[in-house]
């Protein structure tokens, strides 16, 4: 097993590496992707196409309470903002890249309106900027809900 960022790579049987955010071996539905090298990028991983819409459903009931999109919901006062992937700089006043935008939520009265969230699809969880990266919070929740799936304990919860 080798460590990339947050993503774990898996040896595999045929050679290849299994990519995933948990430090074990998981279901192939839960892994972000496979590869054929140890050091992974942009053009080598093959994604797995189930894994960016079981993260969506993993965390939308969970974004409105994401310290960081709140402060953007308070900023805004009402509209619409991106739960968008921290690997890449977000210029200020301009719009994340599609491929870098995970879920959209709905501001009303400076509040994340729960229940709002919408999948975005053109969403990525590898780019050229590298392996998805959420902010503490979304990481944390997402890897709760993959390692329930897993049939583990979260190490938060050990």
């Amino acid at each position: 097993m080798t460590a990339i960022g947050q993503v774990f790579a898996h040896a595999m049987k045929d050679g290849a590496f299994q990519l995933s955010l948990l430090p074990v071996r998981t279901a192939s539905a839960l892994c972000l992707g496979t590869c054929a090298t140890r050091q992974p990028d942009v053009g080598t991983v093959r994604e797995n196409r189930a894994f960016v819409p079981l993260v969506q459903r993993i965390l939308a009931p969970v974004c409105h309470r994401d310290p960081g999109l709140m402060a953007s919901a308070t900023a805004v006062g009402e509209g619409f903002l991106h739960l968008v992937d921290e690997r890449a700089p977000l210029v200020y006043g301009r719009t994340a890249e599609p491929e870098d935008i995970l879920l959209s939520v709905r501001a009303d009265g400076g509040r994340i309106v729960e229940g709002s969230a919408q999948a975005a699809m053109a969403y990525r969880p590898w780019t050229l900027h590298g392996p998805m990266t959420l902010s503490p919070f979304l990481h944390a929740r997402l890897l709760e809900g993959l390692h329930e799936m897993n049939g583990q304990t979260p190490q938060s919860q050990l």
